[in-house]
């Protein structure tokens, strides 16, 4: 049982990140310290409820010290971190198969299949929200104890033990699918890549269709989002034409210090699990989407308006005919926050909403033309349009060659991510998404920036250096 929320005081909350998405999805945050799971993990600690407020999200800092004690603890000795190794993956992967098992239960009543959907979800987002805890504090205390020299280096230690998630698998595949391609066309352009072309051909169109229908909620994220289609498909075929080939870049797999291998075994455990959490939930939720529609129809109302309401809110109206909508339902659209109040969910909106964030989130204290951040991956210095992403909503405003601003990186975003020429996060660090899946493409990409989002505005022109870290906002 998680405690409840404690006056806010600014001091005493740790920011992590801004993560913009409809109140269904949101409010799963504030309740992730409820999975069952991590009582297993963690059975001597009672924490207190994330904060969510219109996407930024923020720790009990009394929570977050513990954590940090917990971490030193454990990497400490190397049978701990073994042990705490054996324990996450377990647990992984017991959420995982039962989150998956779903979509063979499609036949359930609707609102029993529901509710499975939502305490399967609740499971996941537990795990979820711990790995990437769990990381920053373990990434920190490497680089405390000097084990690494810098992130760079710790990254280098960490590749020998990375495990593809299944984004990285889906932009591997594209790539086999333009050799393919290539070798029955060899004389083929990109811009003769057409839907006609991959039709001619028995084997390729085949190739595709079964690519699509494995990742058909590729590009889907949150409740939301348009699937993956066969035009889409051909358009990342066409991108990798544009590029130098089709190969998938070779990692690096240097050589490890044998007294630390245990750790770097553990932070790539944390990189891949907090990744394929994202992964597994979106294509859970997308291929539930056609049962939550039926929901909302039954009730009368849209899709939209369903995403706006939280798990509890629909749960307490599953087997009813009709659902009455809170009255703040259009102020959600615009922001909102959730706290949890004497063990009830609060949703607030509105002038509270303001009022809270105004209290937690620092606001950056002066204008800078120059931004430091980790070197998530590396590549050519890039000079070009800056386009800042808040949430999927600002995804049409994205075009081809920008370069893509975000507080984070979700997999929602890696078709912005294939299509940019490079890219910057206010958060995260070698083991975020956003650093995977650019070392994946191949993209430079700089993490880490903490106000990127705030200081940098759309068009403005960027040149962002990834061998060092540093972007310069170089028309002010």
């Amino acid at each position: 049982m998680a405690k409840d929320h404690k006056k806010l005081v600014k001091e005493e909350w740790k920011y992590y990140g801004r993560w913009v998405q409809p109140t269904l999805s949101g409010t799963f945050w504030s309740h992730c310290h409820e999975a069952a799971s991590l009582s297993k993990i963690f059975p001597d600690h009672t924490f207190t409820p994330l904060l969510f407020l219109d996407g930024h999200t923020l720790t009990y800092m009394e929570d977050e010290r513990w954590m940090e004690t917990f971490i030193s603890h454990v990497a400490g000795s190397k049978q701990r971190t073994e042990g705490l190794y054996d324990q996450v993956e377990s647990i992984a992967a017991v959420c995982e198969r039962e989150h998956l098992s779903l979509l063979e239960k499609r036949s359930l009543p609707v609102d029993g299949y529901l509710s499975e959907l939502f305490c399967t979800y609740r499971e996941m987002a537990g795990v979820w929200w711990f790995l990437i805890v769990l990381s920053a504090a373990l990434e920190r205390y490497v680089l405390s104890k000097s084990l690494a020299r810098d992130e760079e280096e710790m990254s280098h230690f960490v590749a020998r033990y990375h495990r593809p998630t299944w984004l990285e698998e889906q932009t591997r595949e594209v790539k086999a699918l333009a050799e393919y391609v290539r070798k029955h066309f060899p004389t083929i352009t990109p811009e003769r890549i057409t839907l006609e072309l991959i039709q001619s051909n028995p084997e390729i169109i085949k190739k595709v269709n079964e690519h699509v229908k494995e990742y058909e909620w590729f590009g889907t994220h949150h409740w939301g989002g348009e699937g993956y289609t066969v035009l889409k498909c051909i358009e990342d075929i066409r991108q990798v034409y544009a590029r130098t080939g089709a190969s998938s870049p070779k990692e690096k797999k240097g050589s490890v210090p044998g007294n630390h291998e245990s750790i770097w075994k553990l932070i790539a455990l944390f990189s891949y699990g907090r990744t394929h959490c994202a992964e597994v939930t979106a294509k859970v939720v997308y291929h539930s989407r056609a049962i939550l529609i039926e929901q909302a129809e039954w009730w009368g109302i849209s899709y939209d308006a369903l995403c706006y309401l939280s798990a509890h809110e629909i749960e307490a109206s599953l087997g009813k005919h009709s659902i009455t909508l809170p009255k703040d339902l259009d102020e959600r659209r615009a922001g909102y926050g959730c706290l949890i109040k004497d063990g009830e969910e609060e949703i607030i909106t509105g002038k509270m909403l303001k009022g809270a964030i105004d209290i937690v989130v620092e606001a950056p204290a002066e204008k800078t033309n120059e931004l430091r951040g980790s070197i998530a991956s590396k590549g050519d210095v890039v000079k070009g349009i800056a386009r800042v992403i808040i949430s999927p909503k600002d995804f049409s405003r994205f075009f081809t060659g920008e370069i893509l601003v975000a507080p984070e990186t979700t997999p929602d975003f890696v078709p912005l991510m294939k299509l940019a020429s490079a890219i910057v996060t206010d958060v995260g660090g070698i083991t975020s998404h956003a650093a995977i899946v650019s070392r994946e493409l191949g993209k430079p990409c700089i993490t880490g920036t903490k106000i990127g989002t705030q200081v940098i505005k759309d068009g403005d022109i960027l040149e962002v250096d990834a061998n060092r870290g540093i972007v310069k906002i170089i028309n002010k």
